[in-house]
């Protein structure tokens, strides 16, 4: 996860120069859905430039939240979200407002570019719920079913395990926190303790977590020729639920 949040971010940040250097419209959403009449009366490089800095702010909140998750700072993660969320409704606002991109003479083509900027906002609001959605998924707990062959963990990074695959599965009453988690190589760690993905440490090697930092008991499943596992919900009912039915079904 951190890999693509670094390569997100690097082709925002090319977009945001590019825009500010007055060229590439047609990275603006909406905006060849317009006439040649229209945008003809339209004053491209003001607009670019303009895009170009909001996109920058947006990259720099984002740049902010993926610190914010990495080094597991909450008031960082908060900030950078809401920046990332509010400053582009913002400025789509104001470009569907504002009318500094018309050229002088050019009233009659607002309505036009009203319903380009209109499409902006319907695209950017679909792209803000993806990221809210991805980010709510790694807040939340796992999801875990167990069969009589398999255990299937669903959500980011989720997989099966199968049974056979499985050499030893223990409860340890411990919190991960207290485990060591050790060091995300290619994860999620999140508000609320939520830590999912792959970490590793010198005590415990490679390992896949679907924890909650802070809660016990841990349960831990040893795979004979791949990563361990590690299983924790906020709720310690639920995680001595879960041992008991693999338990019960192994």
């Amino acid at each position: 996860m951190m890999i693509f949040m670094i390569i997100f971010s690097i082709i925002m940040l090319l977009m945001s120069l590019l825009l500010l250097s007055g060229r590439g419209a047609f990275l603006i959403s909406g905006y060849n859905m317009m006439s040649k009449e229209a945008k003809a009366n339209i004053n491209e490089k003001k607009l670019c430039r303009d895009v170009g800095k909001m996109l920058l702010v947006v990259t720099l909140s984002m740049v902010l939240l993926f610190i914010g998750i990495h080094f597991k700072i909450d008031w960082l993660t908060l900030v950078g979200t809401a920046l990332t969320i509010i400053v582009p409704l913002v400025g789509v606002v104001f470009f569907n407002k504002s009318r500094r991109y018309l050229k002088e003479g050019a009233e009659n083509t607002a309505p036009g570019f009203r319903k380009f900027t209109k499409l902006t906002l319907a695209i950017t609001v679909i792209v803000l719920i993806g990221v809210g959605v991805l980010m709510v998924s790694g807040f939340r707990g796992p999801t875990v079913n167990v069969s009589q062959s398999s255990i299937q963990i669903t959500g980011i990074y989720g997989l099966t395990v199968e049974f056979s695959e499985i050499s030893s599965i223990t409860l340890i009453d411990s919190s991960m926190r207290n485990i060591g988690p050790g060091r995300r190589t290619n994860g999620f760690a999140g508000l609320g303790d939520a830590l999912k993905g792959n970490f590793r440490s010198d005590a415990n090697g490679e390992k896949l977590l679907f924890v909650r930092a802070s809660s016990y008991p841990t349960i831990h499943i040893e795979r004979a020729n791949a990563r361990d596992i590690f299983i924790s919900f906020s709720d310690n009912n639920k995680t001595l639920r879960l041992y008991n039915e693999i338990r019960l079904v192994r």
